[in-house]
């Protein structure tokens, strides 16, 4: 008899080792057969925060699958964010995929998936470059002579000070769809790149994220054609005329250097419907801006990547001056100030969206009185009563089945505790200035009991 039950109480404590070791829904390894690669962010640099770019390559070798691809993010107190697409994955094809996630922690590795319903197929983790912090000035580049124009890389606010700025080269393949992604950006530089190669969704994003407070900034002069040629309705009227060499000292004086020193710079006759004059030379205007919603449009009547601007030693003051002289009030206001303290926050807004009200918390009473109970069944109690039995032999099959019995308790009592259907948490925060107004800014997390 008591081999016997020493045997089951070994084949009980294995089965309750194996079940932990052999988690159902992991197939085999499949590295060979499902080859992944993955890129993060705008040419690697997005910021903590925002949304960024997750571009997927998928070649699938193995068989036809419908599932998701799953991107594990890490988030808070090491716990992890899923995030999944539906996709479909023909044997022998390789298939491109694009992601906008929020990122809202530095981390350097994400791991992903694919899998099948409740299979995972596949698995691969991907080491990625950190991301930059959230008040980085990030000015967006869309040239095709990115290096004459890399100069434009600093920004100087006398309410902020110096603040970390980074140019970032994008083009038609890069520049998003989505204005989540978008906002990552403060600021958009166009100059000599043909617009024209910009698809409708990504002008109407751009048109939205002028308006919700971006600056976009575009360098015409000889390459006028290309750098206009996409805004053919409404959102920037005007009239041309030809262009001509000029020699000024006006980008002399905007940059700050010695009064009566000038160059020789190929300008655009250009007149903009409801503009301002921010930069004149005699009748010539060379910057002007038109505002549009809390955002603002800067045209200058120059190529920002021609000599001798390019090589001039003067050009990162220039551009520096050139952001903030067009740059929109918001940024001057306390609004803006507090939404950089709001970024800094993060932390507490998110930590506060996943707090649910509504959602009971075990009794802390309940829980030990539970794990007392346990204790002394455990030990004391089964010990001294399977000693006046003389049966203490049946302690390797009474406690293993006292942690069964225990276990099942627990999740009985922390059922009310559970989601058992998709739940929404929603902060609203409304922001009024001194002249009245208005900035609401909502946060939502949304819970469900599945992922």
């Amino acid at each position: 008899m008591k081999k016997i039950l020493r045997t089951a109480a070994i084949i009980l404590m294995l089965a309750l080792v194996l079940g932990q070791l052999f988690q159902p829904g992991v197939q085999a390894d499949t590295d060979d057969a499902i080859i992944i690669n993955m890129k993060v962010g705008f040419d690697k640099f997005y910021k903590i925060g925002y949304t960024t770019p997750v571009y997927f390559e998928i070649e699938n070798k193995l068989r036809d699958i419908n599932g998701e691809i799953q991107l594990e993010m890490p988030s808070q107190y090491d716990s992890i964010t899923l995030y999944a697409m539906n996709v479909s994955l023909p044997k022998d094809s390789v298939k491109k995929f694009l992601m906008n996630v929020p990122v809202n922690v530095f981390n350097t590795k994400i791991k992903v998936n694919i899998a099948e319903k409740d299979n995972i197929i596949s698995t691969k983790s991907f080491r990625i470059d950190p991301g930059s912090s959230t008040d980085t000035f990030a000015i967006g580049i869309l040239s095709d002579d990115f290096d004459s124009i890399k100069y434009i890389n600093k920004v100087s606010m006398k309410n902020l000070g110096n603040i970390g700025t980074k140019n970032v080269r994008l083009d038609e393949n890069s520049f998003p769809e989505d204005i989540d992604a978008l906002k990552t950006f403060n600021a958009i530089v166009i100059n000599n790149y043909d617009t024209s190669r910009l698809g409708t969704a990504q002008y109407d994003t751009l048109k939205k994220w002028v308006a919700e407070g971006g600056i976009l900034i575009i360098g015409t002069g000889p390459s006028h054609n290309k750098s206009l040629a996409v805004f053919k309705d409404d959102f920037i009227t005007g009239e041309i005329g030809e262009v001509s060499t000029l020699a000024t000292s006006s980008l002399n004086e905007m940059a700050g250097s010695k009064a009566g020193s000038s160059m020789k710079i190929s300008v655009l006759d250009i007149t903009i419907k409801n503009s301002t004059p921010v930069m004149k030379d005699g009748e010539s205007v060379l910057l002007q801006k038109v505002e549009k919603g809390k955002g603002v449009v800067g045209i200058a009547s120059f190529d920002f990547g021609m000599e001798p601007l390019s090589a001039w030693v003067g050009n990162s003051a220039f551009a520096d001056k050139t952001i903030v002289t067009i740059m929109p009030q918001y940024y001057f206001s306390d609004i803006y100030q507090k939404d950089m303290m709001m970024w800094d926050n993060l932390y507490s807004i998110d930590n506060a969206l996943r707090n649910i009200p509504e959602l009971p918390m075990p009794k802390t009473s309940h829980m030990v009185f539970l794990y007392i109970v346990y204790v002394l069944l455990a030990a004391p109690i089964s010990y001294l009563v399977l000693k006046r039995m003389d049966e203490r032999e049946m302690m390797w099959v009474i406690v293993p089945a006292l942690s069964i019995a225990f276990s099942g308790v627990v999740y009985i009592t922390g059922a009310g505790t559970r989601l058992t259907e998709p739940v929404t948490n929603v902060i609203s925060l409304v922001d009024i200035d001194n002249s009245g107004t208005i900035s609401p800014k909502v946060y939502a997390g949304v819970f469900t009991p599945n992922k």
